[in-house]
């Protein structure tokens, strides 16, 4: 299920989150000694839902939150397919209005969120997670480190840039070229949606979500960092 082209429609994509999450994560977090039974779990930047249905399965109260309307539907589809008893909200937590009645997590999950919030509104996010996350409670955050082979998000292209290590780090005119010649890029960027889609590209750049840029982040949160693993 993995290697299918996951971008070829929306279910599909929920299909990876979904397997990813119960092959990887989940198995992960349990064998450092996390039960998700009967926990209240916020999977935030839930895309499409695919996570926040495994974690469901896994014992959980899950509920996922995101940004994207469209996301949003197309998880409230999925849950219903698997017949998960979840919740979708549409809010950007990064914002104080953002977290109202989520309050009293006991998980939350942060995966391959990160990276992707504007470098200035991350520390709002950190806080706002604190006042939302209960006594005893934790947070698990994924990134794949911007200084890393793959920290531009290459492995997710279909032409032979995905098996290039750091093109990210090539300056923004050639690696913008690069990413222009891409199929997946092509069929899944529509041309009004181009502006956008080079913006986030120069916020990643702007913004780079390294290990010590997350650890100095935490450093001046209420978190303490008591797990971390790097791959």
């Amino acid at each position: 299920m993995l290697k299918k082209d996951r971008f070829t429609n929306v279910q599909n994509y929920a299909q990876y989150e979904y397997e990813l999450t119960k092959r990887i994560i989940i198995p992960l977090l349990k064998s450092w000694g996390v039960s998700f039974v009967q926990k209240r779990l916020l999977d935030v930047g839930c895309g499409l839902g695919g996570s926040t249905v495994a974690f469901w399965e896994s014992g959980s109260k899950s509920a996922g939150v995101d940004i994207e309307a469209e996301y949003i539907k197309g998880a409230k589809i999925f849950a219903e397919r698997k017949k998960a008893k979840v919740s979708f909200v549409l809010s950007d937590i990064s914002f104080e209005k953002g977290i109202k009645n989520l309050q009293g997590q006991q998980i939350i999950i942060l995966r391959d969120v990160i990276e992707h919030i504007p470098p200035e509104r991350r520390s709002r996010l950190i806080l706002n997670i604190g006042k939302i996350l209960g006594k005893g409670g934790f947070c698990f955050v994924s990134f794949p480190p911007y200084h890393s082979p793959f920290g531009g998000h290459q492995h997710c292209f279909k032409s032979i840039n995905r098996f290039l290590p750091y093109i990210h780090l090539l300056p923004s005119s050639l690696e913008l070229s690069l990413i222009s010649l891409d199929r997946n890029v092509k069929k899944r960027i529509l041309p009004e949606d181009q502006k956008i889609f080079w913006q986030w590209r120069a916020m990643a750049k702007r913004g780079k979500m390294t290990i010590t840029s997350f650890e100095k982040l935490v450093s001046l949160s209420c978190f303490n960092i008591i797990r971390q693993e790097l791959y």
